[in-house]
């Protein structure tokens, strides 16, 4: 909206660099997502994120049949709608990926501790907007802030989901062949981009400098939310090649455990734990038996 509360459209078809490689990212990951689930590669899939996700889309994306801006726009709206509803469509329903789903590492209850905070919250702010509330007169702008508030935490029963399977012995090796951290890592670096995107069509938009200067309290701190949420998953990913080093002892360290853990002693090549402490108990059978006598019988010649 300008300063006279009318609904503008600030050069929503402008391109630049940061915005093609953003969308680019976005819909890479979006893509390698459902066709991971499609294959059913889904036991480090977070269903909830997901669902968030085509949440955030749905509430984006409500002025999709009643404003136009460009073919490419509402291509990439529907493109980004569908994709996820047929995601979370394959988590529900599709063999093997339903069945291969871990439920028990998705345990957030997203709905609850997630979409609801974030819609009180976006009320909130819109309700403190100096311009006025426009709930009634224009939903779309309060689900718009609904949408960005949700965005910056949707991701956050998946990263969860990742760091639990990386505690559980995968920490800091063989990270980057798993699947799931690509697009991750491709949604981390579609936010950074548009954030790149904000900052350059604030300084070259007049108007596009205007409309961020009324949504700046909530983009920045939904951006900054999401830099702390992904910081961790980026530091996993790039300490193996920060700190090889480091990386090499805590995968030593993590395989000898399972090894002990297995009944496999790591110093003896292949010998069991409990064959070694059946060997040592033997001995301390031995130890405790009574000593033979040492004289001589009488069929024996009497040492000198």
């Amino acid at each position: 909206r300008n300063h006279t509360g009318a609904i503008t459209k600030p050069h929503a078809t402008t391109m630049n660099v940061f915005k093609a490689l953003a969308d680019l990212s976005r819909l890479v990951g979006t893509v390698i997502f459902f066709l991971m689930a499609w294959k059913g590669n889904t036991s480090a899939m977070s269903r909830k994120s997901q669902e968030l996700y085509v949440l955030v889309a749905v509430t984006r994306y409500l002025d999709l049949f009643s404003s136009f801006y460009s073919v490419y726009i509402s291509f990439m709206k529907i493109v980004y709608i569908s994709l996820g509803v047929a995601t979370v469509a394959c988590l529900y329903c599709k063999e093997p990926g339903c069945s291969a789903y871990n439920a028990a590492q998705d345990s957030v209850q997203h709905w609850l501790h997630i979409a609801l905070p974030c819609f009180f919250l976006a009320w909130a702010y819109k309700s403190q907007d100096p311009r006025g509330f426009y709930l009634q007169s224009d939903v779309t702008e309060l689900m718009w802030t609904f949408s960005v508030v949700l965005e910056s935490v949707a991701m956050l029963p998946q990263l969860l989901m990742v760091r639990r399977s990386f505690q559980n012995g995968r920490k800091y090796h063989c990270v980057v062949r798993d699947a799931i951290c690509v697009p991750l890592f491709l949604f981390g670096i579609y936010r950074f981009l548009y954030l790149l995107n904000w900052g350059y069509r604030a300084m070259t938009e007049p108007s596009f400098a205007f409309m961020l200067s009324h949504t700046r309290l909530v983009l920045t701190v939904s951006a900054f939310v999401q830099v702390l949420i992904y910081s961790e998953f980026f530091y996993i990913v790039l300490r193996p090649y920060l700190c090889p080093a480091r990386a090499e002892l805590a995968k030593a360290d993590q395989t000898g455990a399972e090894e002990i853990g297995a009944g496999v002693d790591p110093e003896v090549g292949g010998a069991t734990v409990n064959g070694t402490q059946d060997v040592v108990k033997t001995i301390a059978q031995q130890q405790q038996q009574p000593a033979t006598s040492m004289e001589p019988t009488g069929n024996e010649a009497p040492r000198l």
